[in-house]
């Protein structure tokens, strides 16, 4: 993890660096031929590296797929968990909500497709509250599906990630515009993460895909995943650049492709739960960003894609969605497939505490 109090500009050979690794990732997709016709004209050494990739030693996975459910929905978009670990599912156009074993409980009905969502969590102003991007704005919905407020436009070219609940602040990610919106539990705009404005210290964000995720950390700073920077970075709540952690490549302990990790989750105790799309792997970070584990790897989910297949089309990539529950059990929401796969540590199944 590095600590960084103020952004310099970049230098010449990070520059370089920088426009390679574009160069790289470009080449990579036009290679492919989605149209079915050519087939992948990539190199046959560059698909067996993949597939090395994809493969992970047994020995550092440490959890167990304990539960799988369909979400009953055609297309999903995010997943949260609120009071009483009910897991929240955003998609089509509804919010459905699922007890921690997988029983459908309850559906929100939405006046358009949700593209991120939150949940308040117990002790917050508004408990239960859900929180849903839809277009360009943030409607709130209560614990019983009615809806008590619709937020102003966050602007024309607003296109919305990531929602993150803190006790007097919420932060909406914005893929369109590449900063993070600071509001009050009201709707109020209080400013902007990401704007270039040197004087602040805010760095401006690389987010080259519609994936770019916020959550609230247990040391009460906001962590954003800075995807093009293949790193997690955290901020003060006024915009402030405090540290960031990650690298990119293949390596398990590292970001592969263009722009990862996809989505993020904080655990209780600081440690954060990452998930990279295209070659998706679940995987588990210190609180000082060092990696300890895996959760699940490619074979897992989805159509299995590799990197290869990572375009700037939301639906070419293979991504999922991932939240924390009250016992600490990690939640995936498989956007290719649509299902919710529940992972709990080897250990805790081992103990006898599956949901089988």
């Amino acid at each position: 993890m590095t600590k960084h109090s103020a952004v310099k500009p970049a230098g010449l050979g990070a520059i370089l660096v920088i426009a390679a690794a574009v160069f790289v990732a470009a080449w990579t997709v036009w290679k492919v031929d989605r149209s079915g016709k050519n087939g992948n004209t990539l190199p046959d050494e560059f698909n067996y590296q993949i597939e090395q990739y994809k493969k992970i030693d047994p020995a550092l996975i440490a959890y167990r797929d304990v539960l799988v459910f369909p979400a009953n929905m055609e297309s999903v978009k995010a997943v949260a968990v609120g009071p009483a670990d009910r897991i929240h599912v955003a998609g089509d156009r509804a919010i459905r909500i699922f007890d921690p074993k997988g029983v459908e409980l309850q559906t929100i009905e939405l006046e358009g497709p949700p593209s991120c969502i939150a949940v308040a969590p117990p002790g917050h102003i508004r408990e239960g509250y859900v929180f849903v991007g839809i277009g360009d704005h943030v409607e709130l919905f209560d614990s019983g599906g009615n809806r008590t407020a619709v937020w102003p436009s966050l602007g024309a070219r607003a296109v919305l990630t990531s929602i993150a609940v803190a006790e007097a602040d919420v932060f909406v990610a914005d893929a369109g515009q590449s900063r993070v919106h600071r509001l009050n539990p009201d709707g109020e705009v209080l400013g902007a993460i990401g704007d270039y404005a040197d004087k602040n210290n805010q760095a401006a964000f690389a987010v080259p895909s519609p994936f770019f995720d916020v959550a609230v950390h247990p040391d009460g700073w906001l962590r954003v995943v800075n995807s093009g920077a293949l790193r997690v970075e955290a901020y003060s709540f006024d915009g402030k650049l405090q540290l960031f952690w990650g690298k990119g490549g293949a390596e398990i302990d590292r970001f592969f492709g263009c722009c990862n990790p996809a989505n993020l989750a904080v655990l209780p105790d600081g440690r954060y739960v990452t998930a990279e799309k295209g070659l998706v792997r679940v995987k588990i970070y210190s609180a000082d960003g060092h990696f300890e584990s895996v959760v699940a790897g490619p074979e897992t989910f989805g159509a299995n894609a590799a990197s290869a297949n990572e375009s700037l089309s939301d639906h070419e990539y293979t991504a999922v969605d991932v939240a924390i529950d009250g016992k600490q059990r990690v939640i995936v929401l498989d956007l290719t497939t649509a299902q919710v796969h529940v992972f709990e540590p080897n250990q805790a199944a081992a103990d006898g505490e599956s949901e089988e």
